[in-house]
């Protein structure tokens, strides 16, 4: 006997309208998006117990015409699009002519509406798609009135997982706040019961709407709100508000509209996360308004049935803009202000033999490293050196695993050289390493002769005392029955490093004088340590191993290296007065700051280079039958 049969279209309709409405803030987001649609100046709405018991909402726009009742809350019934073709040209927010619909199968619906130059209006009751009887003339201005009442009513199950009616009622005051800053010449009101709650009048700019929505406890809030100017490229156009490095506030708000709707995308509000945390003090939240306009031939807004997610075309090009753009504000914002964050002793050689030490303090020796959060001015740099580090930015081959690396969890540290990570439902061994020097190299590319620096102050380090340390560890493979005098080697390295110092300083921000290492520079926004006793090594292999003859090779060769050497961290350093381990770094600041940032470089992250799949909670539930 066959067990497969059709689901009944009753059946079909519910399924379908739990999935576009979840709770009474996706209703509502559909029905602002309607109100817009036919150009609304002014939108109220009124809420009782969240919008559970009702959800109204009233406008102003062109109205409905009472030939188009019967069809209003039919599913796939619409009046925006004629075929699927008509998507790559879509400006409205409906299309699909399931909003009405699916709130009619989880509610009941009443729809009042008059066009204008009409001397009526119709009213309506909907329930379950279906016009219950044939419309009635209804007094009423031009424009248009929604109501729907004892949501989900129908639906036990939905109703007893909801929160309870404030928070349902927050999520909708959300939902409206985010249009009425992004549509501020649409005058917007919310009611709780009858008591007025929320208003703009469409007359407001989007700063005087924002201190609406924030509500600060002191008028200072403006002169915290930053512009990103309207820019342009072949690709997409963005503007925007954030908040500037000295903003603080209870909580963070983000808020991102595509092509005018509003949308969530996981790993842009990942990547402005990474700038926060990168440029204001730790404790600080931030404040984010962008507005993205792309071309319509170039997205996708039918991936996900709320249409609270999109998908479009050069996702990371437009990224990095967003990016470069936020980061050139809040850095021409910044103040200048200096950290005394390092304190490192005992540095030492791997492994080397105690009669061969040179020199006591050179392995004792404590450095004070001052961190300069002032961005250097722009070097002058020559076009020549311009088009090789363009050209090795676009050797930069994006990988398939940047999905991974554009969205994922931290788990936890194995060790150093290991992390967990999460992506989707598979966990991820990662080797620390490989990604903490990717990410390294592509920020030293990214800011080429613009680093921040370490200072080491008080230092008697001498480059030719630091290259002897790193000759007397039996990890490099030194033998001076093979090899020039140790002396005459570490003197030759020593003079060639001093004569490259105005190089190195300059586009690299290592600094070399009288013969000493005065300056290192900052990686990753300063949220990465390299480990002292890798020094020796570094300047050992910076003297014999960069191609000093071709420009690209050189300055490719140097970018490798300092990668190299920021990506092997020690156990444990400073923040502030307080020494913490690797795993604190790791969890707060390093890897927050990589997930959404790194390009998954083909030749390096790669499966099995940089990490391997572990399992997925698929193949635990397999095992175990339960997740």
């Amino acid at each position: 006997m066959a067990v497969i049969r059709e689901l009944d279209i009753e059946t079909v309709n519910k399924i379908a309208a739990g999935e576009v409405v979840k709770r009474p803030s996706c209703a509502l987001k559909e029905l602002i998006e309607n109100s817009l649609d036919a150009q609304s100046t002014l939108i109220q709405i009124k809420l009782i117990e969240g919008g559970m018991t009702l959800l109204q909402i009233t406008d102003n726009g062109i109205g409905i015409h009472q030939a188009d009742y019967p069809l209003l809350c039919k599913r796939f019934a619409t009046s925006k699009i004629q075929s699927y073709d008509d998507l790559s040209s879509l400006t409205t927010f409906g299309f699909r002519g399931e909003a009405l619909s699916s709130i009619s199968q989880v509610s009941k619906v009443t729809v009042c509406s008059r066009k204008q130059g009409e001397p009526l209006g119709y009213k309506g009751i909907f329930l379950n798609g279906n016009l219950i009887e044939a419309p009635e003339p209804f007094a009423l201005d031009k424009g248009t009135l929604i109501k729907s009442e004892n949501m989900f009513s129908n639906m036990h199950e939905r109703l007893r997982a909801l929160g309870n009616h404030v928070e349902e009622y927050k999520s909708c005051l959300d939902i409206a706040q985010k249009y009425s800053l992004h549509y501020n010449n649409v005058g917007f009101k919310v009611l709780k019961l009858d008591s007025l709650e929320y208003s703009t009048s469409g007359r407001e700019d989007k700063t005087e709407i924002i201190t609406k929505i924030l509500k600060p406890d002191e008028n200072s809030l403006a002169a915290q709100i930053l512009e990103i100017p309207p820019t342009q490229n072949e690709i997409c156009s963005f503007q925007g508000l954030i908040s500037s490095n000295d903003y603080s506030w209870k909580q963070s708000y983000f808020v991102l509209f595509i092509n005018n709707r509003l949308v969530d995308c996981k790993e842009l509000k990942s990547m402005i996360i990474g700038i926060y945390t990168s440029y204001c003090p730790r404790s600080s939240n931030y404040f984010v308004y962008l507005s993205l306009k792309i071309l319509p031939s170039e997205i996708d807004v039918n991936v996900h049935p709320t249409k609270r997610e999109v998908r479009f075309s050069h996702q990371n090009i437009i990224f990095t803009e967003i990016q470069n753009k936020i980061q050139e504000i809040l850095k021409s914002n910044s103040t200048s202000k200096s950290f005394n964050i390092r304190n490192l002793t005992n540095i030492q050689a791997k492994g080397p033999v105690p009669s061969q030490q040179v020199r006591e303090n050179s392995r004792d020796q404590k450095i004070e490293w001052l961190l300069v959060n002032k961005i250097n001015a722009p070097s002058k740099v020559s076009e020549e050196n311009l088009t090789s580090i363009e050209e090795l930015k676009e050797e930069i081959k994006i990988g398939r695993e940047q999905e991974i690396f554009n969205d994922f969890s931290y788990v936890g540290a194995i060790d150093r050289n290991r992390i967990l990570i999460q992506h989707g439902t598979s966990l991820y061994v990662c080797f620390a390493p490989v990604i903490l020097e990717a990410m390294a190299y592509q920020f030293i590319l990214d800011k080429f002769a613009q680093l921040s620096h370490y200072e080491i102050q008080n230092s008697d380090l001498e480059i030719n005392d630091l290259i002897r340390l790193a000759l007397e560890s039996p990890n490099i493979g030194y033998d001076q029955n093979k090899h020039p005098p140790i002396e005459q080697f570490c003197n030759s390295a020593s003079k060639l490093l001093n004569e490259k110092s105005e190089l190195l300083d300059e586009y690299f921000s290592i600094s070399i004088k009288d013969n000493k290492l005065v300056k290192i520079p900052v990686l990753i926004e300063g949220q990465i340590q390299p480990d002292i006793n890798n020094l020796p090594e570094f300047l050992l292999r910076l003297a014999a191993n960069i191609d000093w003859m071709h420009e690209k090779q050189c300055l490719n060769g140097i970018s490798e290296l300092i990668a190299w050497f920021y990506s092997r961290v020690p156990e444990e350093w400073n923040d502030g007065e307080i020494a913490k381990p690797y795993s604190h770094f790791y969890k707060n600041f390093l890897f927050p700051y990589i997930n959404g940032r790194l390009r998954a470089d083909a030749r390096y992250i790669a499966e099995g280079k940089a990490f391997i799949p572990l399992v997925s909670t698929e193949e635990l539930y397999k095992l175990f039958e339960r997740c």
